[in-house]
């Protein structure tokens, strides 16, 4: 009897000439896409006509307003230099209906934190929840009302000018009470 001979295991090398044959198309077609963007590009910029410049190319600037100075450093700044305020918003600015309303009620707010914060040191610790919740929504909700007319005086005067910068200032204290409190929930919800 003759016996069979045993098939050697060689590894299929099917799928090895698949993947290069893949690798190869994707390369070739990559070069193709690339040499044909050039192509374009440069009958884009033949096909272009050259131009002459205008006789006056500011004659547009006179048509737009003069932009509002902004906080820029100047080339010799220091984090120790102080910026140029400017004077361009009227006093009255301060006086609006919004503004008065939202510190009145941010007073009120302030005073509801100190006591929140009185009431925390004495271990009345629902009192403290129930003062700091009640105060930071009140600053939220005034930050909320006088978000857009800040953005006003921002767009009107500028973000250098001593009356928006004060605001600024203010309202910036009050996103800190609203951080700060933010976590605190009345009876742990």
């Amino acid at each position: 009897m003759a016996r069979r001979q045993q098939r050697q295991n060689k590894p299929d090398l099917t799928a090895i000439y698949a993947f290069m044959g893949i690798a190869i198309a994707a390369i070739l077609t990559a070069a193709f896409v690339a040499q044909q963007r050039k192509a374009s590009e440069q009958g884009k910029a033949q096909a272009a006509p050259q131009t002459q410049p205008e006789d006056n190319p500011f004659a547009d600037l006179a048509a737009t307003p003069p932009k509002v100075p902004t906080r820029r450093p100047s080339s010799s700044s220091s984090k120790s230099s102080k910026k140029q305020l400017t004077d361009l918003a009227p006093p009255s600015v301060l006086s609006a209906a919004v503004w008065m309303e939202a510190r009145s009620q941010a007073d009120i707010a302030m005073k509801l934190l100190g006591e929140a914060e009185l009431a925390k040191k004495k271990d009345q610790y629902a009192l403290y929840e129930q003062k700091a919740v009640a105060g930071r929504e009140i600053l939220d909700k005034q930050l909320e009302n006088t978000a857009d007319w800040e953005a006003e005086l921002f767009e009107q005067y500028g973000d250098n000018d001593r009356i928006v910068d004060k605001v600024s200032a203010i309202r910036s204290r009050w996103f800190k009470q609203v951080g700060k409190y933010r976590k605190v929930k009345v009876n742990g919800e």
